[in-house]
């Protein structure tokens, strides 16, 4: 009997006899699928009590009625096991963790997205990681104002936080993701200019004092 492209749905035969056996086996398909609702993607054995219509993405070693259905959707329809190989680009929301996760072609990968509509991580242009959550390869990048015509006031503020004053707000620019100049506050509330010429030996230029405005020159004047 043939299917349709993507989901596999199964196509009505022109002269098939009981065609609702075909035409629920669709419906079957589409429940599990569209708007598709995963419980976890970490049980590699089938649950001892699922409930009907619910489905779970098989991890890497599936076992009993799971074996052979590896990263697979498993949905429990009807009192027996259901398993859909998904396509690529196929989304499901996974229940246990609150994120969107995606079917790459080889791999679920978790889009980020909690249940508060929070961003785990972001990477534009490029993949982030966990030191780098927010991470961006591109040539340009702007930052506009939100004008009173739309609600805004016509400011913008880029505003940088640390928790005490022992920590670190600052601006690092880096040569091949060597360090080359920083400035900010680094280590207290005086804002500091430091420069280095590899990365390792820095030089501090030019640091300002918050309580009175003076600035001070560590290494000298030209």
């Amino acid at each position: 009997m043939s299917q349709t492209p993507n989901l596999r749905l199964p196509f009505l035969d022109a002269n098939q006899n009981q065609k609702t056996v075909t035409h629920n086996a669709a419906l079957s398909v589409l429940d599990a699928l569209v708007n598709c609702q995963v419980q976890t993607a970490t049980l590699s054995a089938p649950p001892t009590s699922p409930g009907d219509g619910q489905c779970w993405i098989v991890a890497a070693g599936g076992t009993g009625a799971w074996a052979g259905h590896d990263l697979s959707i498993a949905a429990w329809q009807d009192g027996a096991w259901s398993f859909y190989p998904p396509t690529k680009g196929m989304p499901a929301y996974n229940d246990a963790t609150g994120n969107l996760t995606v079917w790459t072609g080889s791999a679920w990968i978790a889009v980020g997205l909690s249940g508060s509509a929070q961003l785990n991580a972001l990477g534009i242009g490029t993949a982030p990681d966990a030191s780098n959550p927010l991470s961006a390869t591109l040539n340009n990048a702007l930052l506009n104002a939100l004008a009173t015509a739309y609600g805004g006031t016509g400011d913008l503020r880029v505003k940088l936080n640390k928790q005490a004053a022992g920590n670190t707000a600052s601006f690092l620019f880096q040569d091949n993701f060597s360090g080359r100049a920083e400035i900010g506050l680094l280590g207290d509330d005086k804002f500091h200019f430091k420069v280095s010429a590899d990365g390792s030996t820095w030089h501090e230029a030019l640091v300002i004092d918050p309580a009175t405005g003076k600035v001070s020159f560590p290494s000298g004047t030209a």
